[in-house]
């Protein structure tokens, strides 16, 4: 994520066609891994998949599984949502659950939208669900304790409302600006696991908001079909349209969480490496629509080279008029304000780093509002290895000189800190400087004391443990330390740990 705290940052289907997928990939099936998963998802969810990334629905084991069910209606005098869900979760840890934890985001104060319940149910049975504060974090009873390795299946129906841009204050992701209606997190959300307790804090909105395990996703959303474009994680299988109104079906293969648009923007596209980059952006700035593509076709491959293959079958990037952030990440699909497009002098390396954390952040999850550093710190740094693969060496040296310049600016007014704390307990100044700056610092110290063969295993051997899991700073340490066999802890304290 960019946001206006950042400002001087270095941004920051035929039937033939189907029968013959479906062939192939039961050639090649095994037991899916979801609970309730059966052969047809197996298939679908393998669809939204990179060619070389589709076994990895079969490997990745038990995660939780949504099924949404819902309309879209963008008319300004209502901006909802209305669905219905099926979550079956497994339990993946040693700890029998009391209850589970839901997150409406929508609801939180800082979002200013709104997301209501009208029914919830645990495995056939009404419940009767009880509220945290700002009806965030939802506690669903479960009628007895959900054992290790068994599952329980939420059926839950809801209605969510998204704010207009008329409040600059808002965290400004949900929103209809009036020409997109834009819908991260719309649905009831799987709370973030801890230790076997749910996190129940009211997230920061200085920086990103969304911890959350890898999921997959059945979606099928209705809304206008006249001028109007679904756009979201994940890849669309199936478009229907009868009279005003289309339909479509879309599955997300493994992705951190859903996101999702009804826009009627222009779009741009290309493949690049098995991979389709949609580009979503006004008539009017067509050339700056372009540009942005080509950085993200750009972006990719190089990424794929030196971290490893992007998993999925599509990105899109799209922008909104939202005011409070510069770009934001959600799993593959990318939210850019759109005043970006025509006020930012470093337009490219902001769309470079939103691609990054399609790595860092989707991919390789982290807790984002107490380890902000573990993907922000490595998104910035792709923006440098972008820089270095193109040969721009001036660029280059000029976004390490930057990261210098800032946190050297920090340290001469006396607010230096420890990187690895919660966004929190950080300033504004803190967290811009501290999660982006100085953590890429620390990614470019440990290439320069270990080389470069060595720094080169430790991004892929990273990228290949971590993959589809949440982890902390020393997961990187880790893998370092393991491509150069020598021993980084000092590093690691003097740059993450000490002020």
């Amino acid at each position: 994520m960019l946001n206006a705290l950042h400002t001087p940052l270095r941004l920051h289907k035929k039937i033939i066609l189907f029968i013959f997928v479906s062939l192939v990939l039961l050639h090649t099936w095994v037991p899916a891994a979801a609970a309730g998963l059966n052969d047809t998802d197996v298939l679908q969810q393998r669809q939204a998949m990179h060619s070389s990334a589709v076994n990895d629905i079969q490997a990745t084991s038990m995660v939780p599984y949504y099924t949404i069910d819902g309309t879209v209606n963008p008319d300004p005098k209502k901006l909802t949502f209305t669905a219905t869900e099926t979550i079956v979760y497994t339990n993946r840890t040693s700890v029998a659950l009391q209850n589970i934890g839901l997150r409406l985001y929508p609801n939180l104060t800082d979002v200013g939208g709104s997301c209501i319940l009208t029914t919830v149910k645990v495995d056939g049975s009404v419940v009767t669900p009880k509220y945290g504060p700002q009806r965030y974090f939802v506690t669903v009873p479960l009628a007895q304790k959900l054992a290790a390795g068994k599952s329980v299946t939420l059926q839950i129906g809801f209605t969510t409302t998204a704010p207009t841009n008329a409040d600059s204050n808002l965290f400004g992701t949900l929103v209809w600006d009036g020409t997109t209606l834009s819908m991260p997190y719309a649905y009831p959300m799987i709370a973030y696991l801890r230790g076997g307790m749910w996190d129940t804090t009211i997230p920061d909105s200085k920086g990103d908001i969304v911890s959350s395990e890898v999921s997959m996703y059945d979606v099928t959303l209705r809304g206008p079909s006249r001028g109007y474009t679904f756009v979201s994680t994940g890849s669309t299988l199936n478009t229907n349209t009868t009279g005003a109104e289309q339909s479509v079906r879309i599955y997300s293969g493994l992705q951190r969480d859903f996101a999702f648009a009804l826009t009627k923007l222009i779009k741009k596209s290309q493949t690049v490496a098995g991979t389709t980059i949609n580009v979503y952006g006004p008539a009017s700035r067509a050339s700056v629509t372009n540009a942005a593509l080509a950085a993200a076709v750009a972006a990719v491959p190089i990424f794929n080279a030196r971290i490893g293959q992007y998993p999925y079958n599509e990105l899109d990037i799209i922008s909104v008029d939202a005011g409070d952030f510069w770009g934001i990440e959600f799993p593959s699909f990318v939210l850019i304000e759109q005043d970006q497009y025509k006020i930012n002098p470093d337009f490219e390396h902001l769309i470079v780093h939103e691609v990054g954390h399609q790595w860092f952040y989707n991919v390789i999850g982290n807790d984002v509002q107490r380890d902000a550093f573990v993907d922000e710190g490595l998104a910035n740094y792709t923006e440098l290895l972008y820089d270095q693969a193109r040969n721009r060496a001036t660029d280059a040296a000029g976004t390490i000189r930057y990261w210098k310049d800032d946190l050297d600016a920090l340290r001469d007014n006396g607010n230096d800190g420890i990187v690895d704390q919660s966004i929190d307990v950080m300033s504004d100044d803190q967290y811009s400087t501290l999660s982006y700056s100085k953590a890429a610092l620390y990614i470019d110290g440990v290439r320069l004391q270990i080389g470069e063969a060595a720094f080169a295993t430790a991004l892929k051997s990273y990228f290949t443990a971590s993959k589809y899991r949440n982890v902390d700073g020393t997961a990187f340490r880790s893998a370092a330390q393991t491509a150069c066999n020598c021993n980084l802890v000092s590093l690691y304290t003097q740059w993450i740990l000490l002020k």
